[in-house]
C-alpha cells in the first residue's frame, strides 16, 4: 500500500513548493513544444541548371555540336587522295633513279627494274600515267592534262558542294530543334529539326555554288602576302550566306515573319564573323589542311550563329513568359505569334507536358494594340492569373499565371516614355 502524501497549510504557503510547481510547468511546456515541432531533415541542395535555358546558351551549344558533326561528315567525304602530289612524288623517284644510274651508283639492270616497278604501280594515277606515256606528243600530253585537271576540278566542286550541303543541314538541324529539345518535346524537335535541315541543305548547296566563283573573282592570283584580307572576305561571304539560310528555318516552322527576320540576321552575323575568323585562326594555329580549316570554319559558324541568334532574340523580344515553377523551370518563351497557344499538345507554342490538368489547348495569349491578353480555353482546368481564375484578362508585367502545376511569370519590355 502506497504511503499517503499529506500537505499542510504551511507547505502551501512555502516558496519552495511554488518554485517546484513553476519548474514542472516549464518542463511540461518544453516537452509539448518538442513533441509537436516538425523535424526538418537536411536535404542536399540541387545544382542550379537553369542557365542552360537561356537562348544564347543552348543555341550556342547546339550550333557548336552541329558544326562538330558537320566537320566529321566533311572529313569522311573528303577522303580523295591528292593525285597531283602523288604523281609528282613518283616522277621525282624516276628522276632520282636516272640520276643514280648516270652517276654509276645503280647498274643499268637495277635502274630499269626499279623504273618498271614504279611505272607499273603508278599507272593507276592518271596524272602519272599521262606523264610517262611515250606515245603522246607534247601537245597531246598538255591537252590530256588540261582535260584531267578540268575533270578533277568538277569532281572537287561536287565534293565541296555536298560538304557544304551536309554542313548546312546538320548545323540548321541542331539550331532549329534546340528549343524543342530543351522543352523535352520530341515531336516538335523532329518537325523543327527536319524543316531546319531542309533549309540548311538548300543554303549549303547555294553556298557551295557561289564559293568557287567568289573565290576566283575576289582572290584570283593575288600575292600570298596580300591575299589574307581577301580570303577573309571570301569566307565571310560564303559562310554568311550559309548562316542566313540556317537561321531561316525556325521562322518558317513558326510562320512568324519576325522570327524569320531575327533568324536571318542572326545567322548572317554568325556566318560573317565565323567565316572571317577562319583564315587568321588557321594561320595562328598553323593549319594548312583544307579539311581542317573548313572544319574550324564550321565550328565557328555554328557556335557564333547560335550565339548571335540567341542574343538577338533576347534583345528584340517585346513580351515573354518565364517558367517559375514546373518541370522546365527557368525556360523562357518569347511571344512571337498571335495567338500563342499554351497546352499539352506537342505542337503548342508553350508546351506543358506530364500534367493531366493541362488541356491540349489550355489557354491563348493574344497580342493587341494595347498589349497582351490571356484567354482561358475550354479544353482543360482553370487558368489562374495572380491566383484568380480568368476567362480573358489583360496581362501586366509581373503577372503570375498558373496552369496546372506550372507557374509562368509574364514579362513585357518597358515602353519608352515619349518626351514633350
Amino acid at each position: 500500500m502506497k504511503e499517503r502524501i499529506t500537505i499542510s497549510q504551511d507547505d502551501l504557503s512555502s516558496k519552495s513548493v511554488e518554485q517546484r510547481l513553476t519548474d514542472l510547468d516549464q518542463l511540461r511546456n518544453t516537452r509539448q513544444h518538442y513533441e509537436t515541432a516538425k523535424v526538418v531533415t537536411p536535404t542536399k541542395q540541387k545544382r542550379d541548371w537553369q542557365w542552360i535555358y537561356r537562348p544564347f546558351v543552348y543555341l550556342t551549344i547546339a550550333g557548336l555540336l552541329g558544326g562538330l558533326f558537320a566537320w566529321t561528315i566533311g572529313m569522311l567525304l573528303d577522303v580523295r587522295p591528292d593525285l597531283q602530289a602523288q604523281a609528282l612524288t613518283k616522277l621525282n623517284d624516276l628522276e632520282s633513279i636516272n640520276t643514280a644510274r648516270e652517276q654509276g651508283r645503280l647498274t643499268e639492270e637495277v635502274a630499269n627494274s626499279s623504273r618498271e616497278r614504279i611505272e607499273r604501280i603508278g599507272r593507276s594515277n592518271p596524272y602519272f600515267a599521262i606523264e610517262i606515256d611515250q606515245s603522246l606528243t607534247t601537245d597531246q600530253r598538255a591537252q590530256r592534262m588540261r582535260d584531267l585537271v578540268k575533270r578533277e576540278k568538277f569532281e572537287q566542286f561536287n565534293l565541296d558542294l555536298w560538304t557544304f550541303a551536309a554542313a548546312g543541314a546538320l548545323i540548321a538541324l541542331g539550331l532549329a530543334s534546340a528549343e524543342r529539345v530543351i522543352e523535352r518535346n520530341t515531336r516538335g524537335a523532329i518537325v523543327n529539326g527536319a524543316t531546319g535541315a531542309l533549309a540548311g541543305l538548300v543554303g549549303g548547296i547555294l553556298a557551295g555554288y557561289i564559293a568557287a566563283p567568289i573565290h576566283n573573282a575576289i582572290l584570283g592570283d593575288a600575292d600570298e602576302l596580300f591575299s589574307i584580307p581577301r580570303k577573309m572576305l571570301v569566307d565571310a561571304i560564303v559562310f554568311g550566306m550559309l548562316g542566313a539560310f540556317i537561321g531561316l528555318a525556325p521562322g518558317i516552322v513558326m510562320r512568324s515573319g519576325r522570327r524569320i527576320a531575327i533568324g536571318i540576321v542572326g545567322g548572317l552575323a554568325g556566318g560573317l564573323i565565323g567565316g572571317a575568323l577562319v583564315t587568321p585562326i588557321s594561320s595562328s594555329l598553323g593549319i594548312e589542311n583544307v579539311s581542317q580549316a573548313r572544319g574550324l570554319a564550321l565550328l565557328c559558324v555554328g557556335a557564333l550563329t547560335g550565339l548571335s541568334w540567341g542574343l538577338l532574340e533576347s534583345t528584340a523580344k517585346s513580351g515573354w513568359l518565364h517558367v517559375k515553377e514546373g518541370l522546365i523551370a527557368g525556360k523562357q518563351f518569347i511571344l512571337y505569334r498571335d495567338p500563342t497557344f499554351v497546352g499539352s499538345a506537342p505542337m503548342s507554342h508553350v508546351y506543358l507536358f506530364r500534367d493531366p490538368v493541362v488541356g491540349r489547348r489550355h489557354a491563348a495569349i493574344h497580342r493587341t494594340p494595347t498589349g497582351f491578353e490571356i484567354e482561358n480555353l475550354p479544353m482543360g482546368g482553370p487558368t489562374l492569373v495572380n491566383d484568380q481564375p480568368v476567362t480573358r484578362s489583360r496581362l501586366t508585367s509581373g503577372d503570375r499565371i498558373r496552369i496546372g502545376k506550372t507557374v509562368l511569370i509574364f514579362e513585357k519590355k518597358a515602353e519608352k516614355k515619349k518626351s514633350g
